[in-house]
């Protein structure tokens, strides 16, 4: 098991903010910002934001349906995260977080990479002149085994556009103490999600 702990507040007054930029648009920035202890109180807020432009231009093929999306592979999402501790006493501490997530990104497409081949081949129903060919031709649409710059896919159901966009609330609160020489902790915790997406499976 994996347990993956989050910094506390830490009662002193601090932060930090980092932005970064990469290919295709990308675009990073992330802070951390700590209070000074208000009594037995101590608070932290922290956020992530990236955005990137698409990997994959959505060109649209002659006769084919209007596109619902200029690109595909693109990523938009933002984080929050509030921390509150209470030092009640030497031992016993309370921690509140509330976590917010939301993504809202375009899938990579679905590429075709290869086909059974060779015409006395029985499993070549795709490639013409196959004993059982099936009448659609796949083959004009296997990609080279090098990455495309350049897709061609319609909508998803009715031609809306692709995307797979999630929101997630999330509350958790720990309450641990010493007693006796044993640490006694309670964990609590309630989280939210909404997803939705629409994609071109076909």
């Amino acid at each position: 098991a994996v347990n993956i702990v989050t910094q506390k507040p830490t009662g002193q007054l601090g932060g930090m903010i980092e932005a970064g930029f990469g290919d295709y648009g990308d675009r990073v920035g992330r802070f951390n910002v700590n209070s000074p202890s208000l009594g037995l109180l101590s608070f932290s807020l922290a956020g992530f934001i990236e955005g990137r432009d698409g990997l994959y231009d959505n060109v649209r093929r002659p006769g084919a349906l209007p596109l619902a999306n200029g690109e595909l592979d693109t990523i938009d999402e933002k984080s929050l995260h509030f921390a509150a501790r209470l030092q009640a006493t030497d031992t016993l501490t309370a921690d509140y977080a509330f976590d917010y997530t939301d993504a809202h990104d375009t899938p990579s497409p679905y590429v075709l990479t290869y086909l059974a081949s060779g015409k006395t081949n029985p499993v070549a129903i795709f490639v013409p002149g196959a004993p059982h060919y099936a009448g659609i031709p796949l083959d004009l649409y296997v990609s080279p085994t090098s990455r495309a710059s350049t897709v061609s896919v319609n909508g998803g159901y009715n031609n809306m556009p692709i995307f797979e966009a999630e929101r997630i609330w999330a509350h958790s609160l720990t309450v641990s103490d010493e007693i006796g020489g044993v640490t006694v902790r309670s964990i609590t915790g309630y989280r939210w999600t909404d997803w939705a997406q629409s994609l071109d499976l076909d």
